[in-house]
This record gives C-alpha cells, structure tokens and sequence, in this order.
C-alpha cells in the first residue's frame, strides 16, 4: 500500500563494488533528485551523469541519475535512481544527505509495498514445466484480462558452470538449456492464446553478448545464448 511518503534506499548488496544503485520512490523523489544533482528537470529514462553534493554543497562523488515519473516506473510513484561508485561510505553519504531532504530510509521490502495490487501479482513459475508457465499465462489472464507482453529474462549458468569441458556433468548442461532456451520457449508458447484473443502482442528476450564475445569458462552458458 502507497504511504504517501519519499523513500531511499540502497538497492544492491551490501558491501564494496564497482557501482551500486540507490532508489528513491514517492511524490518528493525527483525534486530530491534535482536538488543533490543541481539539475532543475530529467529526460524521463534517460540516465545523466552528475555530481551529488552535500548540504554544504561538497562533492559526495560522480554519479548517473535517472528519473521514472509517476506511473512508469518501479513503483508507480515517482521514482528517482543513482549509480554511485559502490564504496560504501559515499553510499551511505548520498543516502542520509537525500533524508535530510526529506526521504526516509525503506523498511525491508517496503518497495514492494509501494506498488497498486490491482496493478499486479506474484505467481510462482517452474519455466522448465510446461503445466507451469500455461498455469502462469492463465493467472495473468484471469487478473488483467488480458496479456500484452511476455518479458522472458530468466536464466541459469549451472552448477559447473565455470568447469572445464571434460568435467561439465550432462545433467548441468541440460539443466542449462531447461532453463536458457526450453523455458524461453515454453513462455512464449504459454502467452500465445492470450495475445490472439488481445489482437496481437509483444515479447522481449533478454539476451547475452556472451555468444559473440564467449567467456573464458562459461562453455554451458554461452552455447544455450546462441
């Protein structure tokens, strides 16, 4: 349920990294934005690089922003998202700078909460199991009336993922493709019906660059992207 207030909070682990990402979700989330970044409006989904800055104006370090107005985005609330670099004293630095303006931090999963339950629903899948994914396709139908869109984006690299050839077991490698390429498929073919009867319909794979690079080590993976 919306609470009508701005929150923050880190949205990837805990712990040092090259990049990290911190949501701000709520009514106030852009104008905070704006006012750690300087920059007075934001191209909708369009990430721009800037400094945040502290109260007294310091530069807390260089970061991407990208804003998602109210009713696309995460949420559905107005909702403002930075890339700082994942040091955790910068990101602990943005973060109680954004409360100063106004935010408060996120209660565990309170994200979540944040979204119109008409809006959507959580159904678990086994995409490796045809009964599944139509059990999937047909909860989604019953809810909204109709299916628009099939996003498929899930994958797996196996639990030998990083062996050698010889080493790789069979049951690995078709667990792999269970997931990587049977799933996709099974999704598709689950969401078909739905789309004839809507007229027509959208699906975005999410893909991998890894079949054209290849990676050292992921034989499995990389030969069920291609």
């Amino acid at each position: 349920m919306i609470s009508g207030d701005t929150i923050v909070a880190q949205a990837t682990p805990f712990g040092y990294s090259g990049t990290a990402l911190i949501r701000i979700s709520g009514p106030s989330s852009i104008k905070i934005l704006s006012s750690l970044t300087g920059i007075k409006t934001f191209k909708p989904r369009h990430s721009t690089y800037s400094t945040i800055r502290s109260g007294d104006s310091a530069i807390i370090d260089y970061v991407l922003v990208t804003s998602y107005p109210a009713p696309f985005s995460y949420t559905g609330e107005n909702v403002a998202e930075i890339t700082p670099h994942g040091n955790p004293a910068l990101i602990s630095e943005i973060i109680d700078t954004t409360c100063k303006l106004g935010a408060r931090i996120a209660e565990p999963g309170e994200f979540l909460n944040q979204f119109d339950p008409a809006n959507y629903i959580f159904f678990k899948t086994d995409i490796r199991e045809e009964e599944s994914t139509l059990a999937m396709a047909d909860a989604a139908l019953e809810h909204f009336g109709r299916v628009d869109v099939l996003i498929n984006n899930a994958a797996r690299a196996g639990r030998t993922a990083r062996w050698p050839l010889m080493e790789i077991t069979l049951d690995d490698w078709d667990e792999v493709f269970r997931v990587n390429v049977r799933g996709t498929m099974l999704c598709v073919r689950a969401v078909v019906p739905a789309f004839e009867k809507a007229g027509g319909g959208k699906v975005v794979n999410i893909a991998s660059d890894s079949f054209f690079k290849g990676h050292q080590g992921m034989l499995t993976y990389v030969a069920s992207k291609g």
